[in-house]
């Protein structure tokens, strides 16, 4: 069974999205948006934010899927920085992360 994480890294895999992209365009429909709305919102973040691959595109997806959904201040700031933690233990547990010079 493919699920939304496979469908969303196949989209990125190809080349027709890129990582942000491939996030808020595989949960448009839960976000509440076309696909072609997705595609104009996340596609600023090709190469993280400011193109400098400095904040992951699929962790700026991911938070602009959250914020669509959550309208209650409150919960939306719990669950960013839930979704945050998790990420950067995943992503960091086997290297520290790139710090700035």
């Amino acid at each position: 069974m493919e699920t939304r994480k496979h469908i969303a890294a196949e989209k990125k895999r190809c080349n027709s999205h890129n990582c942000a992209q491939a996030i808020l365009h595989t949960y448009a429909d839960i976000a509440g948006i076309s696909e072609d709305e997705a595609m104009s919102i996340a596609g600023a973040f090709g190469g993280g934010m400011g193109n400098m691959e400095g904040t992951c595109g699929a962790l700026v997806g991911a938070g602009l899927v959250l914020g669509s959904v959550n309208k209650d201040k409150v919960s939306r700031l719990d669950l960013y920085a839930r979704t945050y933690r998790r990420f950067y233990s995943l992503a960091y547990s086997h290297r520290p992360p790139r710090m700035a010079a």
